[in-house]
């Protein structure tokens, strides 16, 4: 009787010994659901599980071709506790509101105190487009401007360098030198797993260096230019300086096809630099953009986060508005008046990839002109008008016209926001012996490649690109 006791008790041991180790594993297991960005650079989506916590970093809108547009009312079923936003950009964060709305449960979103700044107003502008989109296709757009409220109001904010404790894991952000505010993140559970969000191109006039990489056991990295190197930054202003004298020799047109966030300020900055130390003459140069208008005003308010010459330019920018030195184009009937001041001129305008905004407008207007350049200062996705026309094609469709390009087509690639293969490779060092294993994320497949088989030779690490939906556990 007594020996059953015992191995009655014996069994129950066991039995709470394994259950018990069983919920421990459940808690602590780690995995990583690759739902967006892995296939190309837009549309990040990425779904960490720890234990029965679902934590999804960035939501964003997928952009280039109208096929790639359609994935934007993809509802995935997930049901996230937490939503962490690396930037403002919309290709982070642009998906956000029709992901809040179908939500059953809220979930709290974490980012930069300047992320929510620009997130206000570039989700807020992204939902005009959105209306104007729907109403010619005759459907309902992804969200409405009135669906924002309830979205920022579940948002919090933190610093750098702050950690944000919960029961099994923290988070912690740390300065991505992308733009304002953006962030690479570190959630540290049973393992220590880093996102980088968008790694910034360095030097920068404006933004302080990327922070050091993090003890981390895994990490996913951004890839846009995995394969390439940047033009030194003082090359960069040069050649913006000779192009500008070239639209002055020829009485032309300087077009800019920019992203409002940061974008549209560091080539303003350059610009105003080169009127300063009489460079070149003062010549008209409208900022046809409000968003980006509206951007300058959020980084006057965030000085501390800049370096200190940029703390200078942004603190005057009210006074280079109102003197004209750059001329903000903020009403839409205003933006065709810019057509009536004589030339030389330059006109700044969004979209970036021009697949929209005022610059397909100016587009239409100038690219048959040869006296005219049109400046590439960024990544153009495959299917958008600016890939089309930096691949060369001479005939393009814009609207309900073709055009024939007779503009010079200029690129200035080192404008880019995005780390190069060096700078990606120098960030990862200092980690190189702690890494078990590196994800390829957002990069076209050739920037990926060629990144992961430089990161295997030199490091030795094992180097996986995810495919979509891809389900990894750590």
């Amino acid at each position: 009787m007594i020996a059953k006791k015992k191995n009655r008790t014996k069994n129950i041991k066991d039995f709470l010994r394994k259950f018990k180790k069983l919920i421990w594993y459940n808690y602590n297991i780690m995995e990583i659901k690759f739902l967006g960005g892995t296939s190309t650079v837009t549309g990040s989506l990425y779904l960490v599980k720890i234990g029965n916590k679902e934590i999804l970093i960035d939501c964003g809108l997928f952009q280039g071709s109208s096929f790639l547009e359609e994935r934007n009312f993809e509802l995935p079923e997930i049901s996230p506790e937490i939503v962490i936003l690396t930037h403002a950009h919309l290709d982070h964060l642009g998906r956000l509101p029709y992901f809040f709305k179908n939500f059953k449960k809220k979930p709290i979103i974490l980012s930069t105190e300047p992320t929510k700044a620009l997130a206000r107003i570039i989700l807020e502008d992204s939902a005009k487009i959105l209306k104007e989109k729907s109403e010619i296709l005759g459907r309902e757009p992804i969200y409405k401007v009135e669906d924002l409220d309830e979205v920022f109001n579940n948002w919090r904010t933190f610093s750098y360098n702050q950690k944000i404790n919960f029961d099994d894991f923290y988070i912690e952000f740390f300065d991505a030198g992308h733009i304002l505010g953006s962030s690479f993140v570190l959630i540290a559970g049973k393992y220590n797993l880093v996102f980088s969000g968008d790694l910034g191109n360095e030097p920068s006039n404006i933004l302080n260096p990327k922070q050091k990489l993090p003890k981390a056991d895994f990490l996913v990295v951004e890839s846009t230019y995995g394969g390439r190197i940047h033009e030194d930054i003082n090359s960069r202003v040069e050649k913006l300086e000779d192009i500008i004298e070239d639209i002055l020799k020829n009485k032309g047109v300087l077009l800019i096809p920019i992203f409002a966030i940061e974008k549209a300020q560091e080539i303003i900055y350059d610009i105003y630099s080169l009127i300063e130390n009489y460079k070149v003459p003062k010549i008209p140069i409208f900022l046809d953009s409000p968003l980006a208008i509206f951007a300058f005003k959020i980084y006057k308010d965030y000085l501390n986060y800049l370096k200190n010459d940029a703390r200078v330019f942004f603190d005057k920018i009210s006074y280079i508005f109102n003197k004209g030195i750059v001329i903000p184009v903020l009403e839409h009937e205003d933006s065709f008046k810019i057509w009536e001041v004589e030339n030389p001129k330059i006109i700044l305008a969004g979209s970036g990839m021009s697949n929209g905004g005022r610059i397909v407008r100016h587009e239409k207007h100038y690219l048959s002109f040869p006296t005219t350049t049109l400046l590439i200062v960024g990544f153009q996705a495959q299917g958008s008008l600016g890939r089309q026309i930096v691949d060369g094609q001479k005939n393009i469709q814009i609207e309900d016209q073709t055009i024939e390009v007779k503009a010079k087509i200029q690129t200035l690639y080192s404008y880019s926001l995005h780390a190069d293969q060096k700078q990606i490779l120098d960030w990862i060092y200092p980690q190189r012996l702690n890494l078990k294993e590196i994800f390829l994320v957002h990069g076209e497949e050739d920037q990926k490649e060629i990144l992961k088989r430089k990161i295997i030779d030199e490091f030795a690490i094992k180097v996986s690109i995810p495919k979509e939906n891809e389900i990894i556990k750590l």
